[in-house]
């Protein structure tokens, strides 16, 4: 039996180099994947059933809704 010690530079080194090969794996299956058809996010969200004025709408009122109940932001750094 052999044994052989590396430090833990070199794992954490081989760890990245494993983690750059898994994305770059990622990046080519999905750029030979890729038909180049993109769709657009109304016709998506139409198909889905919802109108995206209403969604909209919902987005906004939310939103105006959080910024009443947000504290007021002081403009002085403390």
């Amino acid at each position: 039996m052999v044994a052989e010690l590396i430090s833990a530079l070199e794992i954490e080194r081989l760890r990245n180099s494993q983690e750059e090969l898994l994305d770059a794996l990622l990046v080519m299956s999905r750029f030979a994947a890729d038909d180049g058809y993109r769709a657009d996010l109304e016709n998506v969200i139409e198909s889905l059933g919802f109108d995206p004025e209403e969604l909209k709408a919902e987005l906004e009122s939310e939103m105006k809704e959080e910024a009443l109940h947000e504290p007021a932001r002081s403009s002085e750094i403390n």
